[in-house]
């Protein structure tokens, strides 16, 4: 659409008065040192091109943040800073919390930062002489100062018709380009001092994504199917200079890239097409995903995960597919390109060979960029000697610096309860510490965390890493893992009493760290009761059996046994030694007692109340044994007694001194019946006094014994004073000695 001379003259007016002059305005000069990155894809072009800087490998990491609460986007470097928008996770809601933050170049500190509002995750910058410029999805544009983060205007581009803002803005020369899309799309052209919109396009084919691309006299945008370009020339400013038509349909677009032999248009959904910068016409076509870059000579393209270098014929001058991972638009500084892969990888090349001069591994995911949602967009960035590269929330910073010739640090942190002997003895975890400050992690195997919770006599985990430069170390770590007691096993134990101490035989193993003490493989568990003791209490000890790793199980005590080493208890009251008549009845008296296992058997030689013997005179034996139920015995309990004739003598005969005289007795029984007989004999043993009791005269003949008169004995007193006397005697198997009394008168 052109446009006519009156309001041609009417927009310059308005231009100058807002302050906007076509030609580069000057500022304070840039702290850091090269080229700037000041859009997506370093440049107003998106060629991915920078040349003159110092940036030229090798390359170290100079700083590395992962800290800054969510995906980060392409990076603006300029004045001594890295700038970039940071999305935050989504929540529950459509709005996630955004960020634009200002860090030092040569630290990663963070010099300010401000929050962004708007829908959605999108949020993009764009910077132009000491000012950041930031968009976000609903088509609210902000200036902040580069040097403080103090915000200046904000310039409000959405309407009921174009309300979808998710392409990067792009400032150069006094001018901040906005593509907007909805019902319709609109190309802006805002003040950088003041915010007002200067210019707008006519209606164009709505589509989005693509970031207005600008050369030294012209504005490009791309849309699904369609293609614009507008005048940027101060005589003919805002006049459309042609329409590319393609297809006819609609949706998304692609940030148009100005390359070395032409304009390169990305489509939504159909093939890719180059364009003659000047007039729109198609000269050929391309294969590539995300945007490509250029060098003077080259271009640089990545499709299906391999990049090509084509000369300017479009002939295949190499190609590189790296790890099989790689996902982010290439960008290509003095003559070496970059590229990163999903895997973290960063690789650098000879642009010209296609050879790897430097690698590295950012230790995160690098992501293709999102070119169909409103998220934020990715890529590499480098200006005033850095490369600075995100992936997803890590941003990495690199500078020049000595070649990597260490290989990575890998350290173990082992964590769990220690037991003794180099033994684990619970669940235990290794995790693995492995950086490399330089070149960064390129690949690892063996490294992930790991937790062991059963037994195990020796597991050897190994971490190996290889850095970005291709150096590889390794480490492992042997774990013992013991979190097993002992099997300790006893015998069972005897029910009831026991006459002897009650013991358990045991045995105990270990199959993992093996028994601390040898001598707990058997053992016996026992009761110690003294001898001569009955209790129903009885223990044993307990013994506690330990393996290697220090688990331990405790075996008993065995507590409440019955053991009886006690014999029973004997009383015996009758009968009693002593003497006792021939056929006296006397009843036999005795019992037992046992506190333990109980009386099993009490026997006398008599029953206890049943008459003992006394049958027949002589010197008797009364026995009681007794035994308990554990085979306890007591006794005998023994009685010695005497059974005796009764003497029987009616009268007490009187003798005359010096004279000779007879005394007569006969043996009877208790009943006082006579038991005399011929076949017991009766001998006198002598003459006592009866009142000292001392012997008068020797006797040693038998008494004669008749059936009528019993026995009798013949005494002579002569030499006897008158008194009373006694003649002793004993008779057969008769232990007591007798008496049979006269006087001497």
């Amino acid at each position: 659409m052109n446009v006519g001379g009156a309001r041609f003259i009417g927009l310059i007016c308005s231009l100058l008065l807002l302050g906007w002059v076509l030609q580069p305005r000057t500022g304070a000069a840039a702290s850091g040192t090269g080229d700037q990155a000041v859009a997506y894809q370093i440049d107003a072009a998106h060629d991915g091109n920078l040349q003159g800087d110092a940036l030229a490998p090798p390359l170290v990491k100079q700083w590395s943040r992962n800290d800054l609460g969510g995906t980060v986007s392409y990076p603006l470097i300029a004045g001594g800073k890295v700038f970039v928008t940071v999305q935050a996770p989504y929540g529950s809601g459509s709005s996630p919390l955004k960020w634009i933050y200002a860090l030092d170049e040569n630290t990663g500190a963070t010099v300010w930062s401000q929050p962004i509002s708007g829908t959605y995750g999108f949020a993009a910058a764009t910077y132009d002489n000491g000012t950041v410029y930031v968009l976000n999805y609903n088509g609210n544009l902000q200036s902040f100062d580069a040097n403080t983060g103090t915000p200046g205007w904000a310039a409000t581009l959405g309407s009921q018709n174009t309300y979808s803002f998710d392409a990067p803005p792009t400032a150069s020369n006094g001018l901040v380009w906005v593509l907007g899309s909805g019902s319709g799309g609109y190309l802006f052209a805002v003040s950088e001092p003041t915010g007002a919109v200067v210019w707008q396009s006519p209606e164009l084919n709505t589509g989005d994504q693509s970031s207005p691309t600008l050369s030294s006299s012209s504005v490009f945008v791309s849309v699904e199917c369609y293609a614009y370009a507008f005048s940027t020339d101060p005589a003919t400013f805002g006049q459309s200079l042609w329409t590319s038509k393609f297809c006819f349909s609609a949706g998304g677009g692609r940030t148009a890239v100005l390359g070395n032999q032409g304009l390169y248009i990305r489509h939504w959904s159909s093939g890719n097409d180059i364009l003659d910068p000047a007039t729109g016409v198609t000269t050929g076509t391309f294969a590539s995903g995300p945007a490509p870059a250029f060098s003077p000579t080259e271009g640089f393209f990545l499709n299906s995960g391999t990049l090509y270098a084509k000369g300017p014929s479009g002939n295949v001058l190499w190609s590189f597919t790296g790890d099989g991972g790689l996902v982010t638009a290439p960008v290509v500084v003095n003559g070496d390109v970059y590229v990163g892969s999903s895997t973290g990888a960063l690789y650098g090349l000879d642009a010209g060979t296609g050879g790897v001069v430097w690698t590295a591994n950012v230790g995160a995911a690098f992501q293709a960029p999102d070119q169909n949602n409103e998220n934020m967009q990715s890529g590499l960035g480098a200006g005033e000697g850095h490369l600075v590269a995100p992936a997803g929330s890590t941003l990495t910073a690199y500078v020049p610096g000595p070649a990597d010739t260490t290989p990575p640090s890998i350290s173990v942190n082992v964590k769990g309860p220690q037991g003794q002997n180099g033994w684990y003895t619970g669940p235990t975890t290794a995790t693995w510490n492995v950086s490399d400050p330089e070149s960064g992690i390129a690949s690892s195997s063996g490294c992930t965390t790991t937790t062991l919770s059963t037994d195990t006599p020796g597991k050897t985990l190994t971490c190996t890493a290889t850095n970005g430069s291709d150096l590889s170390n390794s480490q492992s770590v042997t774990l013992k893992l013991d979190v097993t007691a002992p099997s300790v096993t006893c015998s069972s134990l005897q029910a009831g009493w026991s006459a002897t101490d009650v013991a358990s035989q045991c045995t105990s193993s270990d199959g993992t760290s093996g028994l601390a003490n040898a001598g707990d493989a058997n053992f016996v568990l026992s009761t110690s009761v003294p001898a001569g003791t009955e209790t129903t209490s009885a223990s044993t000890p307990s013994r506690q059996v330990c393996d290697a790793a220090g688990n331990c199980r405790t075996a008993g005590p065995y507590t409440g046994l019955d053991v009886d080493k006690k014999a029973p208890t004997i009383s015996l009251s009758s009968p009693v030694a002593g003497t006792y008549t021939l056929k006296q009845s006397v009843p036999a008296s005795y019992s037992c007692t046992d506190g333990g296992s109980g009386v099993a058997s009490c026997v006398g030689t008599a029953a206890s109340g049943a008459p003992i013997d006394t049958a027949s005179v002589g010197s008797k034996t009364f026995n009681v044994n007794a035994a308990d139920n554990v085979g306890n015995t007591a006794g005998p309990a023994s009685v010695s007694y005497s059974v005796t004739y009764g003497v029987c003598q009616s009268t007490i005969p009187q003798i005359k001194s010096g004279h000779s005289g007879t005394v007569s007795v006969t043996l009877c029984d208790a009943s006082g019946s006579n038991v005399s007989s011929s076949a017991t004999t009766v001998t006198a043993a002598g003459i006592y006094s009866s009142s000292t009791g001392t012997k008068v005269k020797s006797l040693t003949n038998d008494f004669s014994y008749s059936s009528r008169s019993g026995y009798t004995e013949s005494v002579n007193t002569v030499g006897l004073p008158s008194g009373s006397y006694y003649v002793a005697f004993s008779a057969t198997n008769d232990p007591v000695t007798h008496q049979a009394a006269f006087s001497v008168k």
